[in-house]
């Protein structure tokens, strides 16, 4: 038989429909309340892969036992095609007519359930594919060839690798009524919180794939024997959560293991969607991976002196920010290897090490709340957690000495962190009037050391303003919940922040512009796309001169503020003068009005002892808001220091014949370079190295990352990459997160990297992640599609203070809109209407 139904009575063999399906029968059963279902078996599945689609079976099994991994994965790319080419309909239709009948919903889920799949050794859980469509056979048969394809993806080659699986995935496939819950959910019905054991549920309103996928969700912790202690949340009522417990405790004991269920309430009915054996506890050397962030500051590819510079500045900073919280050097010197490795680096990008992260927390009181903000600041897309050994890091006497410090801390930082930002703007204008060129590359070794030593040493200070910013941020969200206050309130109460920096330099480029387009001969020169002679005119031709000190003195502000400002290999304005001569144009012809429908600030009742808290909470998570965005430009100028000592040793280390090109310094690692200037290299052949890199990276760009991935014992022995091919089909309405104010139509424009319109400006501009040297774009534009960030993302305070609207957190919307196509946007909901 080719089709098994759910109705039916007896359980078919797990070798022909997989683990998952196997349970959901074993469910069914037992009368657990599981959505109908079919499965099209393994058997079917080989007989159209290799008798229909015409697979070479042998082909495909020496591909999974014996090929290299490059040809492996450039194989399985032409396996993939040929099954989305394919034309299957011809030899499943009839059987799938008649079999979905069985189905009463009109919308169904198709599910992978292969062999290896949720079994008791190695869950494969999140490997394969699901695709929710509308119960016909055309739409079934498309979305069943995705899955198919899906299942030969660089994804399950690599994690079958992995877990030494060197066979064909024997795959099923399910077909099941789709249940759109209200609240839904994971619970593991034996997990171990401190001292205690006892069932955890994770729940959101919605479904189940936004908590399986790891976005914020409550939790419900009952321990064992300690009786049915219930928790309020707004997700779930009394009896839902104890009904909970008693379906996974039913669902463990019938198992006879402990079990990873997903569930779902449509009222009054808690249906099980899947449940699997919760697999062996991950070794010590697991970690975990998350871009959701750092992208922002390190977006796509990064070289390896960049990566080395940040590596070292992480450690540095962090490790100060401890020691000035009263962490002891005992202590400091016993998480040495978490503060070296808050940073990973995967095929050019870089990752944070979500794990050290959250040991480096440890250190300091109130580890759940921290750990909570951080979360919420950095937008992390991953769920993880310590084992309990290392959150019992503080004692109570440290505790009161730290809240002691922070007290004093919290009194004078305004004055401290003012005195450190008047003495980097100092420093940066002393070591601009350096003339780079005479030095050698032992003098300029020297000057990036006291640049370092400068700069570095009270970084700390910026690390202290993010905590702030993340903290108070933290107390407006909790209050806002406690106080039913709604988000779109919570956006328009952190806006309109007076003078953030971002704001003000789309305001200096709008007035330098106006100025810039009273010169005839100059907009002849920029329009004519001279903008070489033109900068130069403007700085040599004293009928220039007003023009040229408001230039100047636009640069020594925001002269380090570029697109990618964080990269070392970048090009900054002093090597493309060129670049603000564009940008006055633009501004000049083609600054966009706001064309956004806005709705009335909606004042928040509250009795006056709230709204005096209220009220303070906001003041001070504005004010670190506004600071750390000034503090971000500090960061981008201390860069573009450390990027012109580079460049000078790069053009000596040219000159000597150690590499071809100056450029070529950007393929090695600030140590590398270090040694060797300062006649310590184990390697003389600078060159070899730099050949190697440029290899590697080549390869590095066809290949497209997860945001979030997990690795066990080596972390370069499991990397998860993206299959490139995208096919999916989207409705009216896509939906990310609300940043901003109001609601806009117009013209999507793709941008895979920074790019400043040419003739016709940008409507809605559509990116994975945009970093702060991505301003200027705000002012020439209508909106803004971000895939990554959170709140207090660049995108989301500059989008909030021009008010623009903007949304983020929508995935794959780069490859979702097209060029042209029309959308709406609205700037608090988050909704996004493709079409007119």
């Amino acid at each position: 038989m080719n089709i098994f139904s759910s109705n039916e009575k007896d359980v078919p063999p797990k070798e022909y429909i997989g683990g998952k399906a196997y349970n959901l029968f074993l469910l069914k059963t037992k009368e657990f309340t599981v959505p109908n279902f079919i499965v099209l078996s393994s058997k079917l599945i080989n007989h159209l892969l290799f008798d229909v689609i015409k697979i070479n079976k042998k082909e495909l099994e020496d591909i999974f036992q014996n090929k290299s991994q490059d040809i492996a994965l450039e194989q399985l790319k032409k396996v993939r095609q040929k099954i989305k080419d394919s034309n299957i309909s011809h030899r499943i239709e009839l059987q799938l007519q008649l079999a979905i009948k069985d189905l009463s919903s009109e919308r169904i889920i198709l599910r992978s359930s292969a062999l290896n799949e949720d079994g008791d050794l190695a869950s494969f859980a999140g490997i394969y594919e699901s695709k929710v469509t509308n119960k016909n056979t055309k739409s079934i048969l498309e979305f069943l060839k995705d899955i198919l394809a899906n299942s030969f993806s660089d994804r399950v080659y690599l994690y079958s690798s992995w877990r030494d699986v060197r066979q064909i995935p024997k795959i099923s496939i399910i077909i099941q009524e789709f249940v759109e819950g209200s609240v839904s959910g994971v619970m593991f019905t034996s997990v171990k919180k401190g001292e205690h054991s006892g069932l955890l549920i994770n729940a959101n309103k919605g479904l189940a794939s936004s908590v399986v996928q790891g976005h914020h969700s409550e939790s419900y912790f009952f321990p064992k024997n300690k009786g049915e202690k219930k928790k309020s949340g707004a997700c779930l009522n009394n009896q839902q959560q104890l009904l909970l417990v008693k379906i996974g405790n039913q669902i463990e004991k019938f198992f006879k293991k402990p079990q990873d269920i997903e569930w779902t309430i449509k009222d009054p009915k808690i249906y099980i969607l899947q449940s699997r054996p919760i697999t062996a506890e991950f070794s010590k050397n697991v970690r975990v991976w998350d871009n959701s962030n750092i992208a922002e500051s390190y977006s796509g590819i990064v070289l390896p002196l960049t990566c080395s510079f940040a590596r070292d500045i992480y450690k540095v900073a962090y490790t100060d920010l401890a020691r000035h919280s009263g962490v002891s050097l005992q202590k400091l010197r016993e998480y040495e290897e978490v503060f070296e490795n808050l940073l990973g680096f995967f095929y050019g990008r870089f990752y944070y090490n979500i794990l050290n992260w959250y040991k480096m927390l440890t250190l300091f009181p109130g580890y759940e709340r921290n750990k909570q903000n951080l979360d919420r600041m950095i937008s992390l897309k991953s769920r993880a957690e310590l084992d309990e050994e290392f959150i019992k890091n503080v004692s109570n006497i440290f505790k009161l000495y730290y809240y002691g410090l922070v007290s004093v801390k919290y009194l004078t930082f305004n004055k401290k962190i003012n005195k450190f930002k008047e003495d980097v703007k100092k420093y940066y204008r002393k070591v601009r009037k350096i003339n780079f060129s005479e030095k050698d590359s032992r003098e300029l070794l020297d000057l990036y050391y006291e640049i370092t030593k400068e700069l570095l040493s009270k970084w700390y200070l910026t690390l202290e303003n993010d905590f702030a910013a993340m903290t108070f941020y933290g107390m407006l969200n909790k209050f806002c919940g406690k106080n039913k206050i709604r988000k779109e309130n919570i956006l328009r109460l952190v806006s309109r922040i007076h003078n953030v920096i971002s704001a003000t330099q789309i305001k200096k480029l709008k007035d330098l512009s106006e100025k810039f387009s009273q010169y005839s001969e100059l907009q002849k020169l920029a329009h004519g796309k001279m903008y070489k002679i033109c900068h130069d005119k403007i700085f040599t031709d004293n009928k220039y001169i007003d023009l040229k000190a408001e230039i100047k003195n636009y640069l020594q502000i925001y002269g380090g503020r570029f697109a990618a400002e964080l990269r070392l290999e970048s090009e900054d304005m002093d090597s493309n003068p060129e670049y603000i001569i564009r940008l006055l144009v633009l501004y000049s012809k083609n600054v966009s009005k706001n064309e956004s429908k806005r709705e009335r600030d909606v004042e928040i009742k509250l009795p006056i002892h709230k709204k005096i808290k209220l009220n303070y909470i906001i003041k001070n998570t504005k004010k670190y808001i506004k600071q750390r965005e000034e503090l971000r430009l500090l960061r981008s100028q201390a860069f573009s220091l450390i990027r012109k000592v580079f460049n000078e040793i790069g053009h000596r280390l040219q000159t000597q014949g150690v590499i071809d090109n100056w450029s070529d310094i950007f393929y090695l690692e600030i140590g590398e370079v270090k040694n060797y200037i300062e006649g310590d290299s184990t390697i003389q052949s600078l060159k070899d190295i730099v050949s190697l890199r440029k290899t590697d990276y080549k390869t590095y760009r066809n290949i497209e990352m997860e945001l979030t991935f997990i690795t066990e014992g080596s972390p370069y022995s499991y990397v998860s990459t993206v299959n490139k091919e995208f096919k999916t089909k989207y409705g009216e309405l896509i939906k990310g997160e609300g940043c901003s104010s109001g609601i806009v139509k117009g013209k999507v424009k793709i941008l895979k990297e920074f790019q400043l319109p040419d003739k016709e400006k940008f409507e809605i501009i559509v990116t994975k992640n945009t970093d702060p040297g991505w301003t200027p774009l705000f002012g020439l534009c209508k909106g803004f599609i971000v895939e990554q960030g959170g709140l207090l993302s660049h995108a989301a305070i500059v989008s909030r203070e021009v008010q623009m609207p903007c949304v983020i957190g929508v995935k794959d919307a780069t490859k979702i809109l097209n060029d042209g196509q029309i959308v709406t946007i609205n700037g608090f909901t988050g909704e996004i209407k493709l079409g007119k």
